[in-house]
């Protein structure tokens, strides 16, 4: 790819923070001109406190499959990793 531009961040979670990736065809769902968007993700994940990893993701797939009647016609792809709790002593 001769326009491809990577780059580079960082950053700090605390435990018990999840981090997201998701692929556009979870934010581009379309029903018609209305399409999901970030805010409909921010809107989801909002419900999404305390929830495991795996939770998250599951979430965000059923609200992905709920957006719309028809079955999502995009590929997509959820990835949630949560950092761990401090064990107590």
């Amino acid at each position: 790819l001769e326009e491809l531009e990577l780059y580079e961040q960082t950053v700090a979670l605390d435990p018990g923070d999840v981090l997201l990736c998701v692929t556009d065809g979870v934010t581009e769902r379309r029903e018609g001109t209305r399409m999901l968007g970030d805010d409909g993700l921010i809107d989801v994940l909002t419900t999404c406190t305390g929830l495991t990893a795996g939770a998250v993701a599951g979430r965000v797939l059923r609200a992905v499959e709920r957006f719309a009647a028809e079955p999502a016609s995009d590929d997509m792809a959820i990835l949630a990793m949560r950092v761990p709790e401090p064990q107590d002593s």
